[in-house]
């Protein structure tokens, strides 16, 4: 029995279930026999590609499905429910949707052992834009209106689903065709106003390019009416993988990089984080973990109080524009050149808001399962000492705050996309770490 004790959640059964190899596989081949079909729809090998668990609620996760010898790749959103007549309603309400895009096999289906609903990506809830993105000629047609130029073969490859998040975004990687050669790209498509703001942030940031110590991921073309942005993929690897892989000076480098983010004179006319905020947020993120894990709540509770109480001591007249949602994937690392994506969360706040959030995940990839913790305080002193060389002031009190709250958030189950081996005992390591730098026991760096 691990520290945090054990809850049985059916929820989490289903859902540990589903993502075992040849589970899928199962649930498709009934879903095709009782919809009459028969031989290549039904030969298809799939893999988890994201999961999203939230206990005693319901579970989200998206699959990959392929075929030997074929390029094209399928992708299924399954939603798994705590009760079976949810699931139902659900399905009903799939069907009720004018004009499914047609399908390899059938459009939305019903997993009853798992209280689940199955979708092809195309039909899932709203995000219609996915259907432009994932047939040929539709695709064709996108590209000549928006006057992307390309050199497709009558069988080119689709672009590749990176992330879906349901009813608000999804992310395609593409290897774009071209008279110059492939060009890499990202398909951002987007949900109502989430597409303004993302294009309001990416164009504010470009016009102050000349001052940033990074490069931004240019805009190719946009189609405001399927609300879809394609942007130019950044070389390099990410900082994730250079963490992991121990890499002198990734870290400074980065550090020098966002001060001159945190120095532009202007702000943003955006959202404004605070504290307060991010305590609310915080607060949604850890109910999830005391209801699976509760033997944590009192560690939880107590770091969640001292932070509450150091919030009105922090200095909220330190403001500049922010990343809003920085972590080692949206870092990309080119020898000494650095570039930083995913703009939609630019804020003006604190900058040791960004600045936690990097250090936690660099701590939180010091956990045992994620690399080596003794290159842990190097790499932070890096970090500070490349951030103070580029202009940027670290406020000691300002940066544990940030840490702490971020590595809490990071432990969130929702932040563990595939839910990895040991994941309990992961978001345990990092609660007690957590406890351990705001108390002053554990350094930052």
């Amino acid at each position: 029995m691990n520290r945090a004790g054990v809850v049985v959640d059916p929820i989490l059964e289903a859902t540990v279930e589903a993502k075992s190899p040849g589970a899928f596989e199962t649930a498709w081949d009934e879903a095709c026999v009782a919809a009459g079909l028969e031989g290549a729809p039904r030969k298809l090998t799939f893999r988890p590609l994201q999961v999203h668990y939230r206990p005693f609620r319901r579970t989200r996760l998206v699959f990959e499905g392929s075929r030997t010898g074929k390029r094209r790749l399928r992708y299924f959103y399954v939603q798994i429910y705590a009760r079976r007549p949810l699931a139902e309603k659900r399905l009903q309400a799939a069907f009720a949707i004018k004009s499914p895009r047609r399908t390899v096999g059938p459009p939305a289906f019903l997993i009853e052992r798992w209280n689940a609903v199955a979708w092809e990506i195309p039909n899932g809830p709203r995000l219609r834009t996915m259907r432009s993105l994932t047939q040929r000629k539709a695709l064709k047609r996108m590209l000549a209106r928006i006057g992307l130029e390309a050199e497709l073969e009558p069988r080119f490859e689709l672009p590749r689903l990176f992330r879906y998040v349901p009813r608000k975004r999804a992310v395609l990687r593409w290897d774009l065709p071209t008279r110059e050669g492939v060009k890499p790209l990202f398909i951002k498509a987007y949900d109502c106003d989430d597409y303004d703001a993302a294009v309001a942030n990416l164009a504010w940031l470009t016009e102050r390019e000349a001052a940033l110590g990074f490069r931004l991921p240019r805009v190719l073309a946009e189609h405001p009416r399927r609300r879809v942005l394609f942007l130019e993929a950044l070389p390099g690897r990410t900082l994730t993988a250079s963490l992991l892989g121990e890499e002198p000076g990734a870290l400074h480098a980065v550090g020098r990089a966002l001060a001159s983010l945190h120095a532009l004179p202007e702000r943003p006319s955006t959202v404004v984080w605070s504290p307060l905020a991010e305590l609310h947020a915080l607060e949604r993120a850890v109910e999830d973990v005391t209801l699976i894990l509760p033997g944590l709540r009192p560690a939880i509770d107590a770091i969640r109080d001292g932070l509450a109480d150091r919030a009105r001591r922090l200095d909220s007249a330190a403001v500049a524009p922010i990343h809003g949602n920085l972590f080692g994937d949206q870092v990309l690392l080119e020898d000494s050149r650095v570039g930083m994506v995913d703009w939609d969360d630019l804020a003006a706040g604190d900058p040791h808001y960004d600045l936690g959030r990097l250090a936690a995940h660099a701590m939180f990839l010091g956990l045992p399962g994620h690399g080596e913790p003794e290159r842990r305080p190097a790499a932070l002193e890096e970090l500070f000492a490349g951030y103070e060389g580029g202009g940027g002031a670290v406020a000691p009190e300002a940066l544990r705050w940030n840490v702490v709250t971020a590595l809490l958030m990071r432990a969130k189950i929702s932040a563990l996309r595939t839910l990895v081996p040991g994941w309990r005992e992961l978001i345990e390591e990092a609660v007690e770490r957590a406890g351990a730098v705001l108390d002053g026991t554990e350094p930052i760096g």
